[in-house]
């Protein structure tokens, strides 16, 4: 889906993480960092240009978390359909469901039953990784964070975006788009026209 984006001027960049399309035969990572560790080292050489992070779902907890750690920071951090990761503070680590929970968990979200079912390996591992993932308070990260979210999303309403507010020391901004969990389907023009304009709009100083 990203592939198909077009901004003006700017170079969109899918990150594609192991267990997927060309790198089917790569076993997922299952714990964040790990995961955090092997994303850093790639996307650092490029970090010598302005860039900024788009993170959906799982997505957004990853880019904020690799924002904390990389020296350069991105211009953006756009958090989307995702809750603030202040809700994962001191949580216990639950164990996996069974595979017919999590197939019923995730076809409530919007997607294919049996497209879930087919992917069900790479999706175990993903969900493993933000189950397990803990929230470590710390300062807000000096980049301004933008929080997108579908106005239909059964999971992730406005209360839950609001508090990535309190991450940044930058400006802040909550958008909500016509649609569910993935809302970037419904109308991607809409969402790429908004991103164009806060990338404009919110500077990083």
């Amino acid at each position: 889906m990203y592939r198909s984006w077009a901004l003006q001027d700017i170079e969109v960049c899918p990150i594609l993480l192991p267990g997927r399309e060309s790198r089917l035969s790569e076993p997922p990572i299952d714990n964040m960092p790990e995961l955090l560790e092997k994303l850093a080292a790639a996307i650092r050489p490029y970090t010598d240009l302005p860039f900024a992070f788009f993170g959906h779902s799982m997505g957004a907890g990853i880019a904020f978390e690799l924002t904390r750690i990389l020296d350069r920071h991105p211009r953006l951090l756009v958090a989307s359909a995702a809750r603030a990761p202040q809700y994962r503070t001191n949580l216990e680590p639950r164990p996996d469901p069974p595979d017919a929970d999590l197939l019923d968990q995730l076809s409530r979200l919007g997607g294919d039953r049996e497209a879930l079912a087919a992917a069900l390996p790479i999706l175990r591992a993903d969900t493993r990784l933000y189950r397990n993932y803990r929230f470590e308070p710390g300062p807000p990260i000096p980049v301004p964070i933008a929080a997108y979210g579908g106005m239909a999303d059964p999971n992730i309403r406005s209360e839950h975006l609001e508090p990535w507010s309190q991450l940044t020391s930058r400006a802040f901004r909550r958008r909500e788009f016509p649609g569910g969990h993935f809302y970037l389907e419904t109308d991607p023009d809409a969402v790429q026209a908004a991103l164009t304009i806060d990338l404009a709009d919110l500077p990083a100083s």
